[in-house]
């Protein structure tokens, strides 16, 4: 049973606020807090959704239930 032994983790990178990690779910509620309230009142160019180039529907099999 390979699967129980001990592995090796993968390498992460923690989440940085103001180049310090967020080593807690406390300093990362914080910094979540602050970014939101720093885009509150920026106003967002929705241009940018202009270049999204309309693609047709794909129509689906009706769904039957079975009971």
């Amino acid at each position: 049973m390979n699967w129980v032994n001990k592995q090796k983790l993968p390498a992460i990178e923690a989440i940085k606020y103001n180049d310090q990690p967020c080593l807690s779910i406390e300093d990362l509620w914080q910094a979540l807090h602050l970014t939101f309230n720093t885009a509150l009142h920026h106003r967002v160019d929705i241009s940018i959704l202009d270049e999204i180039v309309d693609k047709s529907s794909s129509s689906w099999a009706p769904v039957r239930s079975i009971v």
